[in-house]
């Protein structure tokens, strides 16, 4: 190669490595000219991590921030003026929070608009935290002052720290009359007794604004929510499963209810179930005559030719001759032999019914059915030679399949168990009090407070949209935001 040659090359491979090297930051920079600020930043801050000392890359990220955070601003102003405040506030957070990683202000023009903006958020959340506590729900207030406190609890970042610690202690007191008021309309010794999710939700509310109204009451709880059972009881098994898979049967019914609304471990209540159907197992054997293929090298005789030179007449001359050669060849070949066949039939068929409480709108059950067939052979030969080895039928074990049949069907019952809870107690808060009016000495006494939440506490209960409306009516918000508050979400 001449050297005018390999100086070409050197430059080709040199110009190559940098645009190689270059795409990222060329890649980067026309994000933040198109004003993608939030997919400039992350490349230059890939680069920057990888090429610490690329000048262009570190300005780069900077600009690509300070740009960010106008636009957040610009987009909380917007937010404001069309009337979303609280989408506004969302942004100022996103801002603070993004300005506290980052280590770095906005510009002076956007540092006046975010002032703006935190000045107009303010008087939004007094208004909104005025409406609430005028509406008696102090821990609705609560949670917007909560959730927007990092803005206006630190003085270099909110012009109004002054105004925000008193909306902040306006709402403790107002919390703190709230706290008396609902426990002395509930009755105090009503509430500890007979009232056991609206006793522990208002001990953790008052507790959170600074009450004890429980704190000198003494004694064991009386009662819990009288449809509440602490086990299942199987009244009369299902013919013909045996007693310890009976006792399978009922530990996971047991297990199952203990995630259900139903369940209460201080009750002494046993929820009763009845069980009928039928379980048949069937396993029949009869004599086979069973066929083992294998190979087998087998010695053949081929004739091939066979050239050799032999002096004749004082000349070599070219000799052929015939002669037979031994090879082996692999052959298919059977064996027969006796085993036994095994037939293996399965069935089950069974039906589930409870009676919850007394009326027979609250029978819940549930039927169950279904079989196996499988079938397999079994021999003693033993001869590893030829590939051949004792064998198994490999059924499955009764036993198991009726147990995971059971489990099937245990899962399936506690389910519509559970179902029947919430559509009873949780579907409709305007149904759970009148019921509650109609019955208040029968089966169902209960109060439209503790068994709202009651399902609060219950992750698939607390979906149910009545649950929900009766929440955000008492509390202004989201009633499982409440439960964060105080810490009462479900464990």
């Amino acid at each position: 190669m001449s050297l005018r040659k390999l100086r070409i090359g050197l430059i080709m491979i040199g110009v190559t490595a940098l645009s190689a090297c270059s795409t990222p930051l060329k890649k980067a920079n026309e994000m933040l000219e198109a004003g993608n600020f939030v997919e400039a930043s992350q490349m230059y801050e890939n680069l920057v991590k990888k090429e610490p000392d690329n000048v262009e890359a570190v300005l780069g990220l900077k600009k690509s921030r300070e740009k960010l955070l106008d636009k957040i601003l610009i987009d909380a102003r917007k937010a404001r003026l069309s009337g979303n405040e609280f989408m506004a506030l969302d942004f100022l957070l996103s801002c603070q929070k993004k300005q506290g990683e980052w280590q770095m202000p906005p510009s002076v023009l956007a540092g006046t608009t975010q002032e703006e903006e935190l000045d107009g958020g303010l008087k939004f959340l007094t208004k909104i935290v005025d409406e609430r506590l005028t509406a008696n729900q102090p821990l609705g207030a609560e949670i917007s002052l909560v959730k927007y406190d990092p803005l206006y609890s630190q003085k270099a970042q909110a012009s109004g720290q002054a105004k925000w610690q008193a909306l902040r202690e306006k709402t403790r007191v107002k919390g703190r009359s709230w706290c008396v008021s609902e426990v002395k309309s509930a009755g105090l010794q009503t509430l500890w007794e007979s009232q056991v999710y609206h006793t522990e939700f208002l001990e953790r509310a008052c507790r959170y604004f600074g009450e004890e109204p429980f704190s000198k009451i003494s004694g064991q709880r009386k009662k819990r929510i009288e449809w509440s059972v602490t086990a299942v009881h199987l009244n009369k098994p299902a013919a013909g499963l045996p007693p310890d898979i009976t006792f399978t049967l009922e530990e996971e019914i047991n297990q199952g209810i203990r995630v259900t609304g139903w369940y209460e471990s201080l009750t002494t209540r046993v929820l009763k179930i009845d069980s009928a159907g039928t379980y048949r197992p069937s396993h029949q054997t009869e004599p086979v005559r069973l066929t083992h293929a294998y190979e087998e090298e087998v010695p053949y005789t081929e004739y091939e030719d066979k050239k050799e030179k032999k002096l004749v007449n004082g000349q070599w001359v070219e000799h052929v001759e015939r002669v037979p050669v031994t090879k082996k060849r692999r052959e298919m070949k059977t064996l027969m032999f006796d085993g036994k066949k095994h037939s293996q039939t399965l069935t089950l068929a069974i039906q589930l019914d409870a009676l919850l409480g007394d009326a027979q709108d609250l029978t819940v059950g549930a039927s169950h059915s279904s079989d196996l067939h499988e079938e397999g052979v079994e021999h003693s030969q033993n001869i590893p030679a030829l590939g051949l080895t004792p064998k198994r039928a490999e059924l499955r074990a009764p036993s198991n399949w009726l147990k995971e049949q059971l489990q099937v069907e245990a899962k399936k019952f506690v389910g519509q168990l559970h179902q029947k809870w919430i559509d009873q107690m949780c579907a409709s808060a305007a149904g759970v009090a009148a019921e509650a009016t109609a019955q208040s000495t029968a089966t169902l006494s209960v109060t439209l407070n503790e068994q709202m939440l009651r399902c609060l506490r219950d992750d698939r209960a607390v979906e149910s949209k009545a649950v929900l409306q009766w929440g955000t009516k008492e509390w202004g918000v989201d009633p499982n935001d409440v439960l964060r508050l105080i810490g009462w979400w479900p464990t």
